[in-house]
């Protein structure tokens, strides 16, 4: 039997603090772009920010790579990223 799931989240934070507010368009912004290194992670990028150009006026794009899938994110990542209004990741594979 094969069960299908469901993977969007059904419960919103408790903390809404923790959440960071929606931003109201993508016009004028910087957008950060995090991929984990994997393979075919940054092509999926481009092709995401080359939809979102197409609706948006887009400032700028930074791209961050992790060294490995399965590290973290590190501060000083996390501070390269601070200089962006959203930010954008991606699995590749």
């Amino acid at each position: 039997m094969i069960q299908l799931l469901n993977p969007t989240i059904t419960d919103i934070a408790k903390d809404k603090k923790m959440m960071a507010p929606r931003l109201k368009t993508l016009d004028g912004t910087v957008i950060g772009l995090l991929t984990n290194s994997k393979h075919k992670g940054d092509r999926l990028m481009e092709l995401a920010v080359e939809h979102l150009r197409k609706k948006y006026s887009i400032k700028e794009t930074i791209s961050l790579a992790k060294k490995h899938p399965s590290e973290k994110v590190n501060s000083n990542e996390i501070q390269f990223l601070k200089r962006c209004n959203a930010v954008i990741t991606a699995i590749g594979d």
